[in-house]
């Protein structure tokens, strides 16, 4: 008798686990595959960004970033902006 109520439990945590599993890969909320276009302007956009930061060029590193981007730290500050980014930590950070 309990082996029949455990494997009768291990039966209805396997069938929820895999409900589960099926109707997140269902509703992923993932959108369309990424096209050839898109995925030449994500390189685009990283190189340029590596670009002014190895460059130090702080107008090419921050055409990288749109005008309402966050910027979050490792210490968790948050600049609203890229001009919000200030020129002292762009100086200590490439220093």
């Amino acid at each position: 008798m309990r082996r029949l109520r455990t494997l009768v439990a291990i039966l209805v945590v396997g069938a929820v686990a895999g409900a589960g599993w099926a109707y997140a890969q269902r509703h992923s909320g993932a959108a369309r595959p990424l096209s050839g276009a898109d995925i030449a302007e994500i390189q685009q956009l990283h190189a340029r960004y590596n670009q002014g930061w190895d460059f130090r060029d702080v107008d090419l590193y921050l055409s990288a970033y749109t005008d309402d981007a966050v910027f979050t730290t490792g210490a968790g500050e948050a600049y609203t902006g890229k001009n919000a980014i200030p020129a002292v930590w762009w100086n200590s950070a490439v220093a």
